[in-house]
């Protein structure tokens, strides 16, 4: 996966429903893992899974509904 891309490149990473690919626990590793991590990088994406929409792992800035 590109995770590390974002995290040891800091290079921008998009992925379009996540949690299509991915079950829930692994989704939530990988954002942990991105959330974990001094970087510059940014991890973006789409999800129809409001569970991970939470405000425990994200500010609502960076939360976008549409």
């Amino acid at each position: 996966m590109h995770m590390f891309r974002v995290v040891y490149k800091n290079k921008v990473v998009f992925a379009d429903e996540m949690d299509r690919i991915l079950n829930p626990i692994l989704s939530d590793q990988v954002i942990a893992f991105v959330n974990g991590a001094e970087h510059n990088g940014q991890f973006i994406f789409s999800t129809h899974n409001v569970l991970h929409l939470d405000l425990k792992n994200h500010m609502k800035e960076q939360i976008y509904l549409l």
